[in-house]
């Protein structure tokens, strides 16, 4: 009898406690990149290649203003490529500290016969330029544009102009960086004594390639006025026949 009693008690039609119905947990939405935030972006866009990056810079304005933080740009090699010159001031912009232009082709944007182009109007007004090591050798570039670029590279600490042609103006755009401490200028074609003068306003210059770069007695003479007392390294390779003593 109390094995009975003991049965209905727990039967379902004695029970007074409401049990709920239990429901399927809510649908959540997949995460979206867009969800995240800039800074978590930005970490996985620092392990893209700059090919990719430049792509992403098409894919919305966030995006756009992302890719242009300076840490993804530390450096870019480009060279052996075919560049327009104002694309060099786009890729500055971003805020490149090594800059690899070799044997790059570098194609001026003005026409032939059309006016001169400000090239600065296509730097940006808001962060300086980071260049510190440019490397133009045995590219093919404009001297105009070359001198226009260096007017703006005021950071470099090391320059590489193998096999350019240059004029007296180059070695004027050059005063402008203080910090410049290694130059090549090997097989440079236009260095003359009135250019060289110029370096004498590089203080911390430590290296210098002017190699097959000096053709005559004075322009020898100009560089030995010229040199700084900080300089520790000097080629002259190709310059032996200037450096005789026209006595012997």
């Amino acid at each position: 009898m109390s094995s009975e009693r003991t049965a209905e008690q727990f039967s379902p039609k004695h029970s007074t406690q409401v049990i709920p119905a239990v429901s399927a947990p809510p649908k959540s939405n997949p995460s979206q990149i867009s969800d995240l935030p800039d800074e978590v972006v930005l970490n996985v866009f620092s392990y893209l290649h700059p090919i990719y990056l430049v792509k992403c810079t098409l894919v919305c304005k966030r995006w756009n203003q992302i890719t242009k933080d300076p840490s993804l740009w530390p450096r870019l090699d480009l060279g052996l490529k075919n560049i327009k010159f104002p694309h060099i001031f786009s890729v500055l912009n971003l805020g490149v500290k090594y800059l690899r232009l070799a044997q790059s082709k570098i194609v001026s944007a003005a026409k032939s016969g059309a006016a001169i182009i400000d090239y600065s109007a296509y730097l940006s007004t808001w962060r300086p330029l980071r260049i510190q090591y440019l490397d133009l050798s045995m590219s093919s570039i404009p001297v105009s544009c070359l001198n226009e670029l260096l007017q703006h590279c005021c950071t470099i600490k090391k320059l590489s102009l193998e096999s350019l042609e240059v004029n007296e103006q180059t070695f004027s755009c050059l005063k402008k960086a203080q910090d410049l401490d290694t130059l090549n200028l090997c097989l440079c074609q236009g260095v003359s004594p009135s250019g060289v003068i110029h370096l004498k306003a590089l203080t911390k210059l430590e290296s210098l390639n002017i190699a097959w770069a000096l053709r005559d007695r004075m322009g020898i003479i100009a560089l030995i006025d010229s040199l700084s007392h900080s300089l520790k390294r000097l080629n002259l390779s190709g310059c032996r026949d200037s450096l005789l003593d026209p006595g012997n």
